[in-house]
């Protein structure tokens, strides 16, 4: 709403070229692509059609990520959902893991974003409880955590 960011804009391209934006879940991507988008004028997007996201202003999250009208292309490869668990206890086979890990999909490019591990922990806690832009209680950070709960 600044009189001098006003003059500013973010738009879809035309013919971009795929890259991709590789990251561990809550490790700064999509900070990182309020940057990308500040500074070259062009939407990112995303493997994943994150309606939330979308409706904070990340309008390339709904776009296919093919389209070529995104700069760069979010993905958090197979660290997501039950892909994460089934690569750990080999579940999935080498095709399958690599098919999920979007790396085909994004021209065997990427832009890596490496968090401390640590922080990524708990920003991914916060995340899964407060949402995007939320916290999760402090409760949520004591006792064993789900995952050792439910073995």
């Amino acid at each position: 709403m600044d009189d001098e960011c006003k003059v500013y804009s973010v738009q879809f391209g035309r013919q971009l070229p795929i890259v991709g934006l590789a990251s561990y879940p809550s490790s700064g991507n999509t900070w990182l692509r309020y940057l990308i988008e500040g500074a070259t004028g062009y939407f990112t997007g995303s493997m994943y059609n994150d309606v939330a996201i979308a409706h904070k202003g990340y309008y390339g999250e709904g776009i296919a990520y093919d389209s070529g009208m995104t700069v760069a292309i979010k993905s958090h490869g197979f660290t997501t959902g039950n892909y994460s668990l089934a690569v750990a206890t080999g579940k999935l086979s080498k095709e399958e893991r690599r098919q999920h890990n979007h790396i085909t999909e994004l021209n065997s490019t990427a832009i890596l974003l490496i968090r401390n591990p640590f922080k990524a922990i708990i920003g991914h806690r916060n995340l899964d409880e407060g949402g995007h832009t939320g916290h999760a209680k402090e409760l949520s950070f004591q006792g064993l955590g789900k995952f050792q709960n439910s073995h």
